[in-house]
């Protein structure tokens, strides 16, 4: 692919607005001429933790505003035809992640791009969403069902 003009955003985990302070737990990268718009993840915490003291980090919190901000990108990927459909969508988020204003860049392979971005920006491991969210799972993560399901547990099956 040529290379094309991308811009990039940090996602920060920011539990306490007033103090400015964030963790990066994410990256995101908007390709408009390429239409390519996704984002990555941390799979774990250890960035926040290192960052923020236990009495102001709240594990599940973090974890589903992960999750709701990977679902909205994926579900959301039409909407965002401009770099000022990203500014928009940036200025308009008011929950414990941030993303800072999107910079310029230029990208050749945006895969392999949002990767470095997110070697180079946040570090650890990447969650990686193998699917597309699906209905059944925005269902099952909404606020009245969500505190009966148990999500990400480790199942062992008996062999047979």
């Amino acid at each position: 692919m040529a290379d094309t003009r991308g811009y990039y955003g940090v996602v920060q985990y920011c539990p306490d607005a007033s103090r400015a302070e964030g963790a990066n737990v994410g990256v995101l990268l908007f390709c408009p001429e390429a239409g390519f718009l996704e984002v990555r993840m941390s799979r774990g915490n250890d960035r926040a933790r290192r960052f923020f003291r236990r009495d102001r980090l709240d594990i599940e919190r973090l974890n589903a505003a992960k999750s709701a901000f990977e679902s909205r990108i994926h579900l959301a990927k039409s909407e965002f035809r401009t770099v000022e459909d990203l500014r928009h969508f940036v200025d308009t988020r008011a929950n414990d992640l941030r993303i800072i204003p999107p910079r310029p860049m230029r990208v050749s392979d945006p895969e392999e791009d949002l990767t470095k971005l997110f070697t180079d920006l946040v570090g650890g491991r990447a969650r990686h969403s193998a699917v597309p969210v699906s209905e059944l799972d925005l269902l099952l993560r909404a606020p009245q069902v969500a505190p009966r399901v148990l999500f990400d547990q480790d199942v062992t099956v008996p062999g047979l």
